[in-house]
């Protein structure tokens, strides 16, 4: 009888001592870097978080944080640091992207027809804009697969609470405070309105990080109300009315009452939609006294109340909607509605100074359709996942940013990008929090902790 040949052992997976041989070893960081592991390793973490942290300074004309406005800042250069890191992890940093994304891809793709049929004169700045929007697309998809992991998340909101304050700090002292007219204080003449948009975001991810996602020390707590209280005091400083309307709508979003979490609070949480709903009316009480205190601000809101100014946009809005009308399919194509618009109001080119606005006169139904559709399903995500690790804390952030975008346009706004993945990743979280999980129910005679025999 023919016996078949022995196979030959394999090689031990562990040495003299018990440990792994170090080909195994370096076997295994290499499956880890690139896709083995469950989570982005730190390497990338950590350039994201720096990525997220330069954002609020990048506008900033500081020679310590940038290189020249509009050039090549700070921001940038981890941004495009943080893309070539992702590598080193492809299936995670690259996995499929959500159901919004390929809302926003359409729209994009609409752009390029539009844009291809456009004057020639428009083509540079058309290619321009067309960049811009490719790498927010793609940042948005990169910080969506970061952000499904609830440490990631939970950093990066820390990393712009934390360079918000600090950014506020500079005001204060005055190392980056400036004069831009009527009284309104901005960050180096930077754009109030965007400024205090920017500030009104690291407030909420304060509150919710504080008071939303578990305990924290009574030590922790105050400094939290003194970077509240800083933060809400340039706020108002910027003068900014859009800010503090979407600060006040976000804050909204802390008082929802989700029944598959309230017995998950009531267990671990005692208390804490008490402490959000006190601080949400100090918080309120605070704006608007301030607001009718400071000079400034004050006559802002008596002059919208009043006399219904909204500094220009009362003319630029309804002008706007009658280019969608006269063009409601395909919009009168990109950077040409801009001119468009401009020639209406007596001026050489004009932005809408709203997103939607900017979208329906851009692009018309035919762009503007996908890409509400991804602003729809970026708000289900949030929805779905007010029960998980991230509370409501994600749906705050969603409406701050649409309310923001009603009087501005955030296109080339790198925070509205991963607002709108942070959206998104809170209802497809990866590690499933314990709120969820499936309720068991317990016999009674061993509810007291103890099985009692037969």
């Amino acid at each position: 009888m023919n016996r078949k040949p022995m196979l030959s052992p394999s090689p031990p997976l562990s040495g003299l001592n018990g440990s792994r041989p170090r080909w195994y070893r370096a076997r295994q960081l290499v499956v880890k870097a690139f896709g083995g592991g469950q989570e982005p390793i730190p390497i990338i973490r950590y350039v994201y978080y720096a990525f997220v942290f330069s954002i609020p300074f990048e506008a900033v004309d500081a020679s310590f944080l940038s290189m020249g406005r509009g050039q090549f800042t700070i921001a940038k250069m981890l941004g495009y640091l943080f893309i070539v890191g992702t590598l080193l992890q492809p299936r995670i940093c690259y996995n499929f992207p959500p159901k919004a994304f390929w809302g926003f891809a359409s729209y994009l793709y609409v752009y390029m027809i539009l844009g291809l049929l456009q004057d020639p004169v428009f083509t540079g700045a058309i290619l321009s804009r067309l960049f811009m929007l490719v790498q927010m697309l793609v940042l948005f998809w990169l910080s969506y697969n970061m952000m499904r992991h609830e440490q990631v998340s939970r950093g990066t909101l820390w990393m712009l609470a934390t360079s918000c304050i600090l950014l506020a700090l500079f005001q204060v002292a005055g190392t980056t405070s400036s004069l831009v007219g009527h009284g309104r204080i901005s960050a180096s003449g930077v754009n109030p309105n965007t400024f205090s948009s920017v500030l009104s975001l690291g407030l909420l991810s304060l509150i919710g990080l504080t008071y939303g996602q578990g305990k924290t020390s009574l030590r922790f707590r105050l400094l939290t109300w003194g970077g509240l209280g800083l933060l809400g005091f340039i706020i108002v400083l910027t003068g900014s009315r859009g800010a503090i309307i979407a600060l006040m709508t976000g804050f909204l979003a802390f008082l929802l009452k989700a029944k598959e979490i309230r017995h998950w609070l009531q267990t671990h949480v005692r208390g804490s939609r008490w402490k959000i709903s006190l601080i949400i009316a100090v918080g309120l009480l605070f704006l608007i006294g301030f607001s009718y205190f400071y000079e400034p601000a004050r006559a802002r809101w008596e002059k919208t109340i009043n006399e219904g100014s909204m500094a220009g946009r009362e003319r630029i809005w309804p002008a706007a909607w009658s280019m969608f009308l006269d063009k409601p399919l395909t919009g009168w194509g990109p950077v040409n509605h801009w001119y468009e618009l401009g020639s209406r109001l007596g001026l050489r080119v004009r932005d809408p100074h709203s997103l939607y606005l900017s979208m329906l006169t851009e692009t018309g139904l035919l762009g503007a359709l996908p890409f509400f559709a991804g602003l729809w399903l970026c708000w289900c995500a949030a929805w779905k996942g007010r029960g998980g690790s991230q509370g409501v804390l994600p749906i705050a952030i969603l409406l701050a940013l649409l309310v923001i975008n009603v009087k501005g346009t955030w296109f080339n706004q790198k925070l509205f990008w991963i607002g709108l993945a942070y959206a998104a990743a809170s209802g497809s979280s990866v590690s499933p929090f314990p709120r969820l999980q499936k309720v068991v129910r317990v016999p009674r005679r061993i509810r007291g902790g103890r099985a009692t025999g037969r």
